[in-house]
């Protein structure tokens, strides 16, 4: 497989991680930055929407389950935040259901917990690509 630098390759952009599974967000983390992606890791929304706020993000993986997520509020904050170039964001949740959210949020892919974590890091690499 080939390794790249996520950061440079990107213009410095990282992914975020929010996820409140302190353990699944370090798996996440290391799987990314394995593969050159540049990483920030949120354990709430509010600490999600800072991360947002201070620093260039090319895409965010934000869990259902995450206090405080509201899918349509964040979706609606996002797009306000960056209504030039919209942040691809990868839905994380145990309910199959939740993935209604991702077409009408305008969310890029939804992925049902658990997940194979290379499966996650090349969607990432895909639409980071594509962004």
């Amino acid at each position: 497989m080939e390794q790249f630098d996520g950061a440079a390759r990107h213009d410095g952009l990282k992914v975020l991680v929010a996820e409140e599974d302190a353990r699944l967000r370090r798996i996440v983390r290391l799987n990314l930055e394995r593969e050159g992606f540049a990483t920030l890791e949120a354990a709430s929304l509010s600490e999600c929407e800072s991360a947002l706020r201070q620093c260039p993000v090319g895409l965010v993986i934000i869990s259902s389950q995450l206090p405080g997520f509201d899918g349509r509020r964040f979706s609606e904050w996002l797009r306000a935040q960056s209504p030039l170039n919209p942040i691809p964001v990868v839905v994380l949740s145990f309910e199959p259901e939740d993935r209604v959210l991702t077409f009408p949020l305008r969310f890029a892919a939804f992925r049902q917990k658990p997940f194979d974590p290379d499966d996650l890091v090349g969607q990432v690499s895909s639409l980071m690509r594509t962004a």
